[in-house]
């Protein structure tokens, strides 16, 4: 799993109108013959470590690439992730909508966007159990220091307060994804699920992307996405559980 669209809690700087973490779930063998192929790609068109946003700006690895060789690169890349991913996994929200719409003891709560992204995508995770292979998912995250630690006390309480999590969640780590490659294919989807939320949401005239139209394409995304009026809902009820639990304590 990675993130995008997390580096303002207000969503006004460009790229952080909508934030969303997503990624892949595969078996473990289908993860080691992914990193097989995807590096195998990688040597093919000389790059290192795959960034999308390095790829979509034509900087870094991919400066001066010609765009034959750009039209060539996702294609083949997403090739990779057909033949090896089982499903993949998100969840995201607008976070103009969190800003706005959040009063702010729930916003505390929360902490920050990355975190409720982080419990949607669990959510989904519950919601879809039955479209979902069975067995325990480890999860790896890419390695963002600041958001590590609660990250896992998130896991952790879901895994030991809820029956249906307890049952399907296994271990999380963190990794860096030039080093672990899965979460390359990982960066690859959550850029292109934020920008097409982005598009989607905000009214842009843009046509979709042809590197999304081809990860959409089996129709096996389980990405969770809560509204304005979703956000309304779940603050109504946080407010009143703080108000009762503050009539509790004084009385």
């Amino acid at each position: 799993m990675d993130e995008s669209g997390t580096h303002d809690q207000t969503g006004m700087q460009r790229g952080s109108e909508i934030a969303a973490i997503a990624g892949y779930v595969s078996t473990y063998k289908a993860w080691v013959r992914f990193q097989r192929a995807w590096r195998k790609v990688l040597r093919r068109f000389d790059v290192r470590v795959f960034h999308m946003v390095d790829h979509a700006q034509g900087v870094g690895e991919f400066e001066g690439w010609t765009k034959a060789k750009r039209d060539a690169f996702l294609p083949a890349l997403t090739a990779v992730i057909d033949e090896h991913k089982l499903y993949g996994l998100g969840g995201m929200i607008s976070v103009r909508d969190y800003d706005s719409v959040l009063p702010q003891p729930v916003k505390d709560e929360t902490k920050h966007p990355y975190y409720f992204c982080l419990a949607l995508l669990f959510r989904t995770l519950r919601q879809f159990k039955q479209a979902v292979p069975p067995g325990r998912i480890d999860f790896v995250f890419d390695r963002k220091k600041k958001f590590q630690g609660i990250a896992e006390e998130i896991f952790h309480g879901l895994k030991e307060h809820n029956p249906d999590h307890a049952q399907r969640l296994g271990e999380i780590s963190f990794r860096a994804k030039d080093i672990f490659t899965p979460l390359q294919a990982a960066d690859y989807l959550v850029y292109e699920v934020r920008r097409y939320a982005s598009d989607q949401f905000y009214g842009s005239s843009r046509p979709t992307r042809k590197s999304m139209e081809a990860l959409m394409r089996d129709r096996d995304l389980l990405v969770g996405y809560w509204d304005a009026d979703d956000l309304r809902e779940y603050a109504r009820t946080r407010m009143e559980y703080f108000a009762a639990i503050k009539g509790k304590n004084e009385g």
